[in-house]
């Protein structure tokens, strides 16, 4: 229980959610639920325009709220100013409609906290499920979702801002240029599909690590065969590789992930020796987790380490050698 606002607390919302998962995938036809993501936006300026003590108050107001909506609904608080929402049987059209209630009740009553009417704003982004994966948590794909939300919000503001700053436009002008080239670039870094790192992003990132570090490739077994069982649509392969990048990055949050090619993977583990790497992604048995249609979905790998950053070029040829090494093995491990 989340000691602040009463309600479930990101363990207990997971376990519900798995529930509900192997509950929906054991049915026939095959049942629904879903989850949406309530974040206030501004809770930091809220707290330094009025004080910690309110911007609690808010929480608290909040997390009633959302309770409020129904008593059947699972309401967590996962994050400072985010609240997740688990509901049971819902479609993604019901979902759709639910989260629009949210929106409507919260951000057009003003929240009364110490005598004071507070206006708060909330983005709410949601997922339905069960997903083409197994054991898959939602949770963890709407919170990124709403960081990619929150991210062109901020965008459009800026904009907004930089609109009304100049009635002739020219200033707006420029702002929006700036904004698109600024997208652009951040575009630039990541790999369409799985939204991690591509090799330019990773370039970038490289000078700012400090050794040691683990380096481990990823390569998903069989990913042609993948991309035929659809009827050479990709559908089956692309879903793959965001069930991998999923995995991955639930190493942690300070785990780097790349895209390094088609089917293949960079990590960098900061603070890890390999040893641990090789525990941690031999741990995470992909043929027990992923599934694309009806195909499980493995990778092998190779892992080495980089005691200093002169050491990253030889750590990086020698994990992409024990990963050949792996698939020529036999594929689903990993060399050390």
């Amino acid at each position: 229980m989340d000691p602040l606002t009463g309600v479930a607390d990101v363990g207990e919302l997971i376990a519900v959610e798995r529930y509900l998962d192997a509950k929906a995938r054991s049915s026939a036809p095959v049942g629904c639920y879903g989850i949406a993501l309530v974040g206030i936006s501004g809770l930091r300026t809220l707290n330094q325009d009025h004080g910690a003590a309110v911007g609690d108050a808010i929480l608290v107001e909040l997390a009633s709220r959302l309770q409020g909506l129904g008593s059947e609904l699972c309401v967590a608080r996962v994050a400072g100013g985010d609240f997740a929402v688990l509901m049971d049987g819902i479609t993604r059209d019901e979902l759709s409609q639910f989260a629009r209630v949210i929106r409507r009740t919260i951000n057009r009553a003003p929240f009364q906290i110490g005598g004071r009417d507070i206006s708060v704003h909330v983005r709410v982004t949601f997922r339905s499920g069960p997903s083409e994966f197994a054991r898959t948590d939602l949770l963890w794909g709407v919170q990124r979702a709403d960081r990619i939300e929150a991210s062109f919000e901020v965008t459009e503001r800026l904009l907004a801002l930089e609109k009304l700053a100049d009635l002739d436009g020219l200033l707006a002008t420029q702002a929006d240029l700036r904004t698109r080239l600024a997208l652009a670039e951040q575009r630039a870094r990541q790999d369409p599909l799985t939204g991690v790192f591509n090799r330019r992003g990773y370039e970038e990132l490289l000078p700012t690590l400090t050794a040691p570090y683990a380096v481990a490739f990823v390569d998903v077994d069989d990913l042609r065969e993948l991309n035929k069982a659809q009827g050479e649509n990709w559908v089956a392969g692309d879903l793959a590789l965001l069930g991998v990048t999923r995995l991955l990055e639930s190493i942690g949050p300070d785990v780097v992930v790349v895209r390094w090619g088609g089917d293949e993977f960079l990590l960098l583990l900061p603070g890890v020796s390999a040893d641990e790497a090789h525990r941690i992604l031999s741990a995470l048995d992909p043929e027990k987790q992923l599934r694309a249609g009806d195909r499980l979905v493995t990778f092998s790998g190779g892992v080495d380490h980089a005691d200093t950053r002169d050491d990253h070029a030889r750590a990086m040829a020698a994990a992409q050698q024990k990963t050949q090494a792996a698939k020529a093995a036999g594929r689903r491990q990993f060399r050390i």
